[in-house]
């Protein structure tokens, strides 16, 4: 009897040793087809569900769980309840992640960041409803005061140039009047100007490129200019009246290279109209004495601030041939004056006309020239002196130039 069971103790034996050796495999082999997975998606993180404006109290909607990247971002939240009720210190693109950096510290408490050197300031505007539906934080903005002085045409000053939109409040009361206020984010310097012309004068703005970064010179408006356009009453020009003096000349090849290197102008191609600043302690004079530089005509002109004068050079226009020089100041300080020089060229071309205008902004000294040249480098205009002025061919390489010197004088 005893020898009968030994048979099936031994298959007893064998089929416990099997089952033992299945279920550790299955067992193992769900384990470590499990880490693979745990390994690649370890805790998420919290980000934003849709972009988000600067200073918005966050809500469950604006957020929402992904898994969390290689590396993990400093600050990173793991729970979408940690970071609800929390004010967003910067603007958000969807899906940024959210970090501790970015919120504020209490729960349901809005918050303004403004950056060192800069002033949050309110603005009323008046004549831009049309802009304002398309308003959002963050749009960069012109600000300008539109100003009447006596029963002359009303005018445009632009105040503030590339400023950044907090926000928009519409107010769409019709008592008396339905008013827009903005908040904006303006350098400390500018508050004050701000400030006069929102109390004394309307003011509208002009929307920006997202991408458009250039400044654009703003009026230096004293507040007695401001307040009595406001009222109607005829206001003083902005500054001190500056006199152009305007020589046009004919330089030798050497010396209009010599004069370009001295006022910084880069070499240009075809109809490349160059203008630059000469040295303050430069004279005409030297050359006229060398014979290198010979002046055709000297005139004299006197504008106001942020008043246009325009010259025409040479003669009335010949064989559609002409010059014309703008000058605008746009400001004037501590011996300084900033003035907008706009040359013209108009040239026969295929059968008709091309008129090629360029412009630049130059902040000038007191009594300093301004140079333009590049006007014969055009193949079009080989001999545009001759035109101009009716005088005998010129030696090869010789160029007209503009010489425009402004001198500050008071009212």
């Amino acid at each position: 009897m005893k020898r009968n069971l030994f048979p099936f103790l031994g298959i007893a034996f064998v089929v416990a040793i099997a089952a033992t050796g299945v279920f550790y495999g299955l067992f193992v082999d769900k384990i470590s087809g499990a880490s693979p997975a745990a390994a690649a998606s370890p805790a998420g993180i919290v980000v934003a569900a849709r972009a988000v404006d600067r200073g918005a109290v966050l809500t469950a909607a604006d957020l929402r769980l992904q898994p969390a990247p290689a590396e993990r971002p400093e600050g990173a939240f793991g729970s979408i309840e940690e970071v609800a009720g929390r004010a967003a210190m910067k603007a958000m693109a969807a899906d940024e992640p959210v970090t501790v950096a970015g919120l504020t510290g209490a729960k349901g408490v809005a918050v303004l960041s403004i950056p060192k050197g800069m002033r949050a300031i309110s603005i009323r505007v008046a004549d831009s409803n049309g802009l304002v539906p398309y308003l959002r934080p963050g749009n960069r903005i012109d600000v300008q005061s539109i100003v009447t002085q006596g029963g002359n045409e009303p005018q445009a000053r632009t105040l503030l140039s590339n400023v950044e939109v907090l926000n928009v409040h519409a107010d769409t009361s019709p008592q008396p009047a339905p008013t827009t206020i903005l908040n904006l984010l303006v350098p400390a310097k500018d508050v004050e100007r701000v400030a006069l012309a929102d109390s004394a004068a309307k003011v509208r703005i002009v929307l920006r490129n997202a991408e458009d970064r250039e400044e654009v010179v703003v009026v230096p408006a004293a507040a007695a200019a401001i307040t009595k356009a406001a009222a109607g009453t005829a206001a003083p020009a902005v500054g001190p009246m500056v006199r152009f003096r305007v020589r046009v000349a004919v330089a030798a090849a050497d010396a209009a290279r010599e004069l370009a290197a001295r006022a910084g102008l880069a070499g240009g191609g075809n109809g490349a109209v160059r203008i630059g600043l000469l040295p303050a302690d430069w004279k005409a004079e030297e050359l006229e004495k060398s014979k290198s530089l010979r002046i055709l005509s000297t005139e004299a002109v006197e504008s106001g601030q942020w008043r246009e004068v325009s010259l025409q050079a040479g003669e009335a226009s010949q064989n559609e041939y002409d010059l014309r020089l703008k000058l605008t100041p746009r400001g004037a300080a501590n011996g300084m004056v900033r003035v907008r020089v706009r040359p013209e060229l108009t040239l026969p071309e295929r059968g008709g006309v091309s008129s090629r205008k360029f412009s630049a902004d130059l902040q000038v000294a007191d009594g300093q020239s301004v140079l333009v040249a590049g006007f014969e480098r055009d193949a079009s205009a080989p001999a545009l002196i001759e035109k101009l002025f009716r005088t005998a061919a010129q030696p090869a390489g010789n160029e007209l130039l503009l010489l425009v010197t402004p001198q500050l004088a008071a009212r």
